[in-house]
């Protein structure tokens, strides 16, 4: 059997001399804290109590900033450094929907079964009225607690 050679194209050999030149500057992608993220946790109580399961929003007070959040679970929440905060003032906004076991309005006994929306936990001036604040420093603890009242 006789082996057929082919020269490369200009093409082909073109895209692999430019994957070669640009793989080392891909190894850099993604490294580092380009935004200077830094973790956030805390605790949270509801009424004085721990709460079980809710939602924490980070939003930024001043622009350009970024968000974050997660979850909350048995009074704490952790953020992680790659999904962080920049250094800066935060309103906070929590939120705890559990399910919503009232009897359904006549409105909706008439409607097919559909999910019904969780009942708020969490008085409005936490959440979509937020009075809550943070400052998140640079290279600080950042351990920000809340408590938060149903009423």
């Amino acid at each position: 059997m006789k082996t057929i050679r082919r020269p490369l194209s200009s093409a082909i050999a073109g895209g692999l001399l430019l994957g070669a030149c640009c793989l080392p500057l891909l190894a850099g992608c993604g490294q580092g804290n380009p935004l200077e993220r830094e973790a956030v946790s805390g605790a949270v109580t509801l009424d004085e109590k721990p709460l079980s399961r809710g939602n924490i929003e980070f939003a930024p007070i001043e622009t350009g900033g970024v968000s974050s959040g997660t979850a909350i679970s048995d009074g704490r929440y952790q953020i992680e450094r790659i999904k962080g905060l920049p250094p800066g003032k935060y309103r906070v906004r929590i939120f705890a929907a559990q399910e919503n076991t009232a009897p359904p309005t006549p409105e909706e006994a008439a409607l097919p079964a559909v999910h019904r929306p969780g009942v708020e936990q969490v008085a409005p001036r936490f959440n979509t009225a937020s009075e809550l604040d943070a400052e998140i420093t640079a290279g600080g603890k950042n351990e920000c607690n809340f408590d938060v009242f149903s009423k």
